[in-house]
Order: C-alpha cells, then structure tokens, then sequence
C-alpha cells in the first residue's frame, strides 16, 4: 500500500515518530494523530503565562472538566546543556505534567500509556510553538 506524499509530507510535520512503523501501518498512525491534533484544537486553549520563576504553556480545557496541562519554561543559563528556544529571550523546558490531559485523550480516543509519550512529546512541541509566538508580538 503506497501513501500519498501529500499525507506523508503532512505527517512529518504533526509528529517525528520515535519508533519505527511498517508503511501499511504508518497511514493509520498518521490518521489517528490527526484526529488528536483536531480534537486537541477543538477542546483546549493553549494559554502563556510569564512570572518571576519562568513562563507556563497551560493547556486549559474549554469548559474547564479537568486540570490544565503545564509545560513549564525556565531561563537558560551558560552552564545548562539543553538546546534553548531560539529567539531574543532564552527557555528551555524543565518540565511537562500533560497526565489529565493524556488521560482525557484516551477516553475518547484507544489509546494506551504507551502512547502517551508520543503524543506528549507533540503537545510539546505545540507549546514550544506557542510561546515562541508569545515572544514575536
């Protein structure tokens, strides 16, 4: 079964898959994160929030049924070693809690925990995303 390079071209740019998938496979993979990207737009904002401690990408539910997801940015510093945000401030993420969130995904989606950390590391990057935005204005 061949895919359209369309859908695979797509597909790179929703997520960098961290195992390897048969091809005949791979359309369905890219089909079911579609979904979630889709279902992540419809029911959760993506807010930034600055204080004296670093910046917050929440990820809040629309009608508020459960607890924000957090991914949280600190200043880089000289000594760290992690690969910052590149723009005219410097973060880089020190820490991500996405379990409500990943765990609200798998009651409307079959998903198990050993998903989680795939779709965790896009939420990520969305929120990377975000607050690179955040900085642009």
């Amino acid at each position: 079964m061949s895919i359209p390079t369309d859908i695979l071209s797509k597909s790179n740019k929703i997520i960098k898959k961290l195992i390897h998938i048969p091809n005949f496979l791979n359309y369905l993979y890219i089909e079911v994160m579609t979904d979630i990207e889709k279902f992540l737009n419809k029911e959760f904002t993506q807010v930034v929030t600055e204080d004296k401690t670093g910046i917050k990408c929440l990820f809040r539910h629309k009608k508020s049924v459960i607890e924000d997801g957090v991914v949280y940015f600190e200043k880089a510093k000289k000594s760290w070693s992690k690969k910052p945000i590149i723009n005219k401030r410097q973060y880089v993420i020190t820490d991500a809690n996405m379990t409500d969130v990943l765990e609200f995904l798998s009651k409307y989606f079959n998903i198990t925990e050993d998903d989680y950390p795939t779709i965790r590391n896009y939420i990520i990057k969305r929120s990377i995303k975000k607050v690179e935005d955040f900085f642009k204005d």
